[in-house]
């Protein structure tokens, strides 16, 4: 891994050495099999995806909604072929509880080991208490992951590649 690449703001230097994801699902297809082991592995629901539409003027971009927990909303969009953003969010503010498993399955789909996406998540949930923004980013080679949470207090998580 290229750890000149890697960006981790907030953690101190035995939280960096726990986690240094670098791998990320290299399709779509991968990404969204890869959802439905983590949910599985997650002892949560399996993951349903349905195209949602497709960009008018690139019909290589694709966008499909994910139903997994009821209460959360979920996307990822892929362009030819590969991911461009996994997201989810609450519906309101009780939600963060039900966010917990669909932010380590989409991390776990991007190519993260296991273990390293529980602490991620977990991380990201740390430094969102504990900043005034309510808001934490984690950035690795090939993608950033961000959780917010809105000032009505409704939480969302994102990843976003740079590949």
């Amino acid at each position: 891994m290229n750890h000149s690449k890697l960006v981790a703001i907030g953690l101190t230097a035995t939280e960096l050495a726990l986690w240094s994801p670098s791998a990320h699902a290299a399709t779509c297809n991968q990404f969204k099999n890869a959802m439905v082991v983590g949910a599985s592995r997650h002892r949560a629901p399996a993951p349903k995806f349905r195209l949602d539409r497709t960009h008018s003027a690139d019909p290589d971009e694709q966008y499909f909604t994910i139903s997994m927990v009821g209460d959360v909303r979920a996307a990822i969009s892929c362009s030819q072929g590969s991911v461009r953003f996994f997201l989810a969010d609450g519906k309101d503010r009780e939600k963060m509880s039900d966010l917990m498993p669909i932010m380590a399955v989409g991390l776990h789909a991007y190519g993260i080991d296991w273990r390293q996406a529980l602490e991620l998540r977990d991380q990201l949930v740390r430094m969102v208490k504990a900043s005034d923004a309510q808001s934490a980013k984690l950035g690795f080679a090939g993608g950033e992951a961000s959780l917010v949470i809105s000032i009505a207090g409704v939480p969302s998580f994102e990843i976003d590649t740079t590949e």
